[in-house]
């Protein structure tokens, strides 16, 4: 394969080290820019929304800019309901999984960036009012009873959220057009049912549905179970093929660094990684503390391979807010992904 530097993306990747270490492109999907989530737990609407984006444009619907806010908006809806029904006894949570994103899609659709940036301080995220705000007030409310607090959280949560985010317009201009929600949804649709969350454990049976343990899962989401063999096929082929894929797993371990732009694990190549994700993963050393975006895959000239994740904390570090994550650590510390089903092996979809 020969050494390709695109301008417009991974020149950074050779001008960063000197132009000594070239990197073999795998593959790589096309996608938007790098985004700032700054002082807000949302990550996983950012990865998401992401993720849409390049989804969009895969399907021929163009580039587009969405807001990231109107699915935390929504979101938050869900979540306090959840939170109510459980009197109480679940994860109140501002952090978030894949799925939370689709479920607001379904219900609500999707905005742009330009009609609705939710903004809080300024032309920027800080959520630590609102979060604190929301978690208070709900909490006060879990253990009620009664018909009062039922009808009337809704307003409370909605002025809340109003107060920190302003509230979604219902109608926008888009590209010299006029648009309601609903319109605006219809015309770069995507549908949720189209997608899958995958993981790999083996204290769950492999080709089935389960409800992934995990505290940010409060919505109780559904993750399908795959070999761990399949479900690495499973990455590459998507990429291969012009899928990208959303990101949830562990960012704890030190050999993550934003400011290197690198994610990396340094094992035995010939380590039990189905064991190795097993037991790290029943011991609590892998979190579930982040989401991101898988854009691609590259390969350095030592022969060491690396998926090109996109971040969503601004453009930060030694590749303007992209990591390079080695294999080793992607096998290891990924929990989970959101693919499109057309990705899937056709071995794999017969089994859904």
């Amino acid at each position: 394969m020969k050494k390709i530097v695109f301008l417009s993306l991974f020149i950074w990747l050779c001008v960063a080290s000197n132009a000594q270490s070239l990197y073999d492109t795998i593959a790589v999907v096309k996608h938007t820019s790098i985004k700032d989530q700054q002082m807000s737990g949302t990550c996983w609407a950012f990865a998401t929304i992401s993720f849409i984006e390049s989804e969009l444009i895969r399907q021929g619907k163009g580039k587009h800019d969405l807001s990231e806010m109107f699915m935390v908006y929504h979101a938050w809806f869900n979540k306090v309901e959840m939170h109510l029904r459980m009197q109480g006894e679940n994860y109140l949570t501002f952090g978030g999984q894949m799925h939370d994103v689709m479920k607001v899609v379904t219900q609500m659709g999707l905005m742009p960036e330009s009609a609705y940036g939710g903004y809080t301080m300024g032309p920027g995220h800080d959520h630590s009012l609102l979060d604190t705000a929301m978690i208070h007030y709900v909490k006060s409310i879990a253990k009620l009873t009664g018909p009062d607090f039922a009808e009337n959280y809704h307003a409370v949560v909605d002025s809340i959220l109003t107060s920190h985010l302003d509230h979604p317009p219902g109608m926008f201009q888009y590209k010299g057009k006029q648009h309601s929600i609903e319109s605006f949804t219809s015309e770069y649709y995507i549908n949720p049912e189209d997608y899958i969350t995958i993981t790999s454990y083996t204290h769950r049976p492999y080709f089935e549905y389960f409800v992934l343990e995990d505290r940010f899962n409060w919505d109780a989401g559904l993750y399908y179970n795959l070999p761990f063999d399949v479900f690495m096929q499973v990455v590459d082929d998507a990429l291969k093929n012009g899928y990208s894929l959303a990101w949830d797993g562990d960012i704890s371990e030190s050999g993550f660094s934003e400011a290197k732009g690198t994610a990396k694990l340094d094992l035995p190549e010939n380590s039990d990684w189905v064991k190795l994700r097993q037991q790290m993963y029943d011991t609590h050393e892998t979190k579930v503390d982040h989401v991101m975006h898988v854009v691609g895959k590259l390969k350095k000239y030592t022969g060491d391979e690396y998926y090109l994740i996109k971040n969503s904390w601004g453009e930060i570090g030694k590749y303007d807010g992209y990591i390079l994550m080695n294999t080793q650590f992607f096998m290891l510390k990924t929990v989970a992904l959101m693919v499109h089903k057309d990705a899937l092996p056709e071995n794999v979809k017969a089994k859904l």
